[in-house]
């Protein structure tokens, strides 16, 4: 009768366990790896589609770049009219909110609207054209933002050489910051902020504006930059106590870094379906234990 009732104990105490340990591995497999695979395929759709909409870009700047036009018009940067149309008939072909030309001669932003802007080394307002010309990149990407218009840009710059190498100046491809964040803010209401860094760690884009210039709390970018054959990193991070998954992508022609995080569980339905399907299994296990002790009962008594 002893033997039994140790037997109905132990077994009920070993399958309860059991059935915890099953719970908490259940909810670790879903909360690490199939959380992470969600974020890292939203990671991905989005730079995608980011990869489709600059794509005519892309294209536009490689041809232009090496068009011997532009070559030669900035040699002698002379007959303003014929500059003006190819840089008016380029935004049109290629969809971007302006090109502009800066001259590596005279300092000169040649601007698709017909104006023009002269440049300063020591003016801070200019300190993009000049760190872009000195550094050894070849594209880069700047904020703008148009303080009359009230809107904020982005520009794409890519430098442009002679035949033989000479540095003619810079071309800018201007594109609206709008473009950017409503791309990423389309994810929002699938639990993801989706958002872009630059190599310092500074927030360039992200759908609240009022994020522009934060440094991100994780240092995404340095993973990535610690190994420059992968532009690929994943894992789980903690924020304020709270588990998230986070992925990041690095977008090599903006030099920038698409920083995708997941702050909240999708797989929890999943997760009560296990639970309900262990639960009987720990039911049917019980019976089984109980029909045994009866057994035993009997042969002791």
């Amino acid at each position: 009768m002893k033997v039994a009732r140790k037997f109905l104990i132990l077994s009920t105490f070993f399958l309860s366990m059991v059935y915890i340990i099953g719970l908490i591995l259940i909810f670790i497999q879903f909360n690490s790896s199939a959380r992470n695979n969600v974020c890292q395929d939203k990671c991905s759709n989005i730079t995608d589609h980011i990869s489709s909409l600059l794509d005519p870009v892309f294209r536009g700047a490689d041809f232009m770049s090496q068009d011997p036009f532009i070559q030669d018009w900035l040699t002698g940067e002379k007959n303003r009219e014929s500059l003006d149309s190819y840089l008016q008939d380029h935004v049109k072909l290629i969809g971007c909110d302006a090109i502009d030309v800066a001259s590596s001669l005279s300092d000169i932003v040649y601007q698709s609207a017909g104006t023009q802007v002269n440049m300063e080394q020591d003016n801070e307002r200019d300190s993009w054209y000049y760190d872009f010309q000195e550094s050894d990149k070849s594209c880069g990407t700047e904020l703008f933002y148009d303080s009359l218009k009230g809107i904020l840009y982005i520009y794409y710059n890519v430098k442009i050489f002679d035949t033989d190498g000479t540095n003619l100046g810079v071309l800018g491809f201007l594109i609206s910051y709008s473009s950017f964040s409503d791309v990423l803010s389309k994810y929002e209401n699938e639990n993801l902020t989706a958002y872009i860094i630059n190599s310092k760690g500074e927030i360039l884009i992200h759908p609240d504006q009022r994020q522009i210039g934060n440094i991100t709390i994780y240092d995404y970018y340095g993973k990535l930059q610690s190994d420059s054959s992968s532009f690929n990193e994943s894992g789980l991070v903690s924020s304020g106590g709270r588990n998230q998954v986070s992925h990041s992508h690095y977008l090599e022609k903006l030099d920038v870094y698409l920083v995708t995080e997941q702050t909240q569980n999708p797989f929890q339905q999943n997760l009560i379906t296990f639970t309900i399907l262990m639960l009987l299994l720990w039911f049917l296990s019980f019976f089984i234990i109980k029909t045994v002790h009866r057994r035993l009962y009997k042969e002791s008594s």
